[in-house]
């Protein structure tokens, strides 16, 4: 019997026949795309390896140091301790003798024979203007006291000059950073300074006074973005790398001080702008 078309006009034919046919790619096309995926999984599976060796060692961070060196983890006053002793020989006479020694408490003063713990800093201008008032919790404050060999712990040797005040001010603000960037329970730094030349208008009992807040756009940089010079200048040597940034950073910080004990007990610490 003769087969029909099942529609008029086309004739019927065999799935093989129906289906398109495609030439298949030249071998050497194929052996190219092969070399190619396989470097793109060699070079995936290398970075993962990277990642997870290195991801893993004890101390790797992808950024940079803050500092080349950082005081041993511990208490807030004992890591205190070791950035005095660190910061204070770095600062030195054209002589190579320390200028300053450098002593680490908590915020107190004394009176005769007795201890009084500072409870509280009271700041305002010399214009008797915007006053504020922070209170020091127990453990949120560190008070570093620079002392030269003169008396008020002066500096004994040597004339008192602008540059080796602005020095004095670098020491203390070296001391305010670390103190901020390696102990994160402390809030505020409070650092005594040795009194200037006697005359009139200089500040009585001169102070730096820090808080977190103040210095906080400088604990995101490295330090040397902040002190470029990897050693501070000796006394009375001028700093011209520093000097604008230096006075930047600390004469709004710079008081001069004093105290009013309190009949709760401690003492509140009153400061004046200086400049």
């Amino acid at each position: 019997m003769e087969e029909r078309p099942l529609v008029p006009g086309l004739t019927q034919t065999s799935p093989e026949a129906a289906a398109p046919v495609f030439a298949a790619p030249p071998r050497h096309v194929s052996l190219q795309f092969a070399f190619v995926y396989g470097a793109l999984g060699l070079i995936l599976v290398g970075s993962l390896a990277a990642l997870v060796v290195f991801g893993l060692r004890p101390g790797f961070s992808s950024s940079p140091k803050w500092s080349p060196w950082k005081p041993q983890p511990g208490p807030p006053l004992t890591m205190a301790k070791e950035i005095a002793n660190y910061v204070g020989p770095r600062y030195r006479f054209p002589d190579g003798g320390q200028l300053l020694a450098v002593v680490s408490s908590a915020p107190a003063v004394t009176a005769g024979t007795d201890t009084i713990g500072i409870v509280a800093v009271a700041t305002r201008s010399q214009t008797g203007g915007k006053q504020t008032v922070d209170e020091l919790a127990p453990g949120s404050a560190v008070m570093y006291t620079l002392c030269g060999l003169g008396t008020h712990c002066a500096i004994a040797t040597g004339k008192p000059t602008v540059a080796r005040g602005q020095l004095v001010r670098r020491e203390g603000l070296e001391a305010a950073l670390y103190t901020f960037k390696y102990i994160p329970a402390v809030n505020s730094v409070l650092i005594y300074v040795p009194p200037g030349p006697a005359v009139k208008g200089a500040p009585s009992a001169p102070l730096l006074y820090f808080t977190r807040e103040s210095l906080s756009g400088r604990l995101d940089l490295p330090l040397d973005e902040t002190l470029p010079l990897k050693n501070p200048p000796r006394a009375g040597q001028p700093d011209p790398t520093e000097s604008a940034l230096l006075d930047a950073l600390t004469l709004p910080h710079f008081f001069a001080s004093g105290l009013i004990e309190l009949q709760v007990g401690g003492a509140l610490l009153t400061l004046v702008h200086a400049a």
